[in-house]
C-alpha cells in the first residue's frame, strides 16, 4: 500500500477583484483548493473530483449606433447573461518501484 497526501489547486482570473495601479486594471487569481490522504495500492488508479465552479458573466448587446440613443436606446439593446459551469477531476496512478 501507499500512502497518498494529494492537493488539487485550479486558478482562474478574477476580474472583479482586480487592483488598479497607475491607471492599469490588474486581475486577481482566485484559488481554489482540495486536500485528502488516502491509501491505494501500486498501479491502481484513483479519481478525485470536486473542484465545481459557476461563472455567470452579464453584459449588453444591441444595434450599434441606435443602442446608444438616451432613452430609445432602451428598445434597441438586451443584456446577456452567459452560464459556464467548470470541475476540476485528477486521476492519479500511484507506482512503487522499490525492491520486492
Amino acid at each position: 500500500m501507499i500512502d497518498v497526501d494529494l492537493t488539487i489547486q485550479a486558478n482562474n482570473v478574477d476580474y472583479e477583484n482586480s487592483v488598479v495601479i497607475s491607471g492599469y486594471s490588474i486581475p486577481a487569481i482566485a484559488t481554489r483548493e482540495v486536500t485528502t490522504s488516502l491509501q491505494v495500492r501500486s498501479g491502481e488508479t484513483i479519481i478525485i473530483s470536486g473542484l465545481k465552479q459557476l461563472i455567470e458573466t452579464k453584459g449588453t448587446k444591441g444595434v450599434p449606433v441606435l443602442s446608444k440613443i438616451p432613452v430609445l436606446g432602451y428598445f434597441f439593446k438586451h443584456e446577456v447573461v452567459d452560464t459556464r459551469n467548470t470541475e476540476v477531476t485528477a486521476f492519479l496512478t500511484p507506482e512503487f518501484f522499490g525492491r520486492e
